[in-house]
């Protein structure tokens, strides 16, 4: 008996040993393949959908959207809960108004290192509005903001993009992970207009995300499934609201109806 566990204790330590000295070599022939055959280490995903965004949150984030043909709200019932709303209103063609938030998911296939080096907007594009409604769904709760990158899409001869840490600690965006085969890592981009102008507009933007994994330099488009992403500053437009539990409604031309 003591011989057999001597021996299985031989053979683990060999083990061990060898693990140790053979893993710099299967990390360095990982890096090797991926260099040759151009295989990225890491996914780059976006999410959208406030549905998804929030699904698993109570019912106290508001929602602002844009309804390019208000004649369609006639039919809209917009007592609904927040998922059917949201749904009922992208069935009307509504886009968002105020703000577009966004949650961006890095997924290491490999262990990996990695630092976020620049986020920035590209294929930016500005169209002044003069007609449709926007419509907001505001409720009452705790404020769920988390900490988020916030684009700035007017305002500035060019969009730039800056750090909200929502009230809370870091007071800078964390830079740099340390991911395991399999690990994810996430953060919020909220795209966001000024609400103080009163020239409505259509913005249409996309972003790109330079990061150094493991020593490398890569660069992801982050859009709308191929599509850039819309956000419509409200300006002066007429904005009408309603509240989640459909008690009240105020509809955007002072009126029982939309006309």
């Amino acid at each position: 008996m003591a011989e057999i566990f001597l021996s299985g204790l031989v053979g683990a330590v060999i083990g061990v040993v060898v693990g140790a000295f053979l893993r710099p070599l299967t990390v360095w022939g990982e890096r090797q393949s991926r260099a040759m055959w151009g295989v990225k280490p890491v996914f780059v995903s976006v999410e959208r959908d406030p549905a998804v965004l929030w699904g698993d949150k109570p019912d106290w984030q508001g929602f602002t959207v844009y309804v390019p043909d208000p004649i369609r709200l006639r039919d809209c019932d917009l007592s609904l809960d927040r998922d059917a709303w949201l749904r009922a209103m992208k069935s009307l063609g509504a886009v968002d108004a105020c703000d577009t938030p966004l949650r961006i998911t890095i997924q290491a296939r490999v262990d990996a290192a990695v630092v976020i080096e620049g986020l920035r907007v590209i294929g930016h594009r500005s169209v002044e509005l003069n007609e449709g409604v926007v419509i907001s769904r505001p409720v009452d709760g705790a404020d769920m903001t988390p900490q988020h990158y916030v684009v700035h899409l007017d305002g500035m001869s060019v969009p730039t993009v800056g750090w909200d840490p929502a009230g809370k600690e870091p007071r800078r965006p964390p830079a740099g992970y340390t991911l395991s085969a399999g690990e994810v890592e996430r953060f919020h981009v909220w795209g966001r207009v000024g609400s103080d102008t009163s020239t409505a507009a259509w913005h249409e933007w996309a972003l790109e995300l330079d990061m150094l994994v493991e020593g490398r330099k890569h660069r992801y488009r982050i859009d709308d499934d191929g599509r850039p992403f819309i956000t419509v500053a409200p300006g002066d437009l007429p904005w009408g609201w309603t509240r989640g539990d459909g008690v009240q409604w105020q509809d955007p031309y002072g009126s029982s109806g939309v006309t």
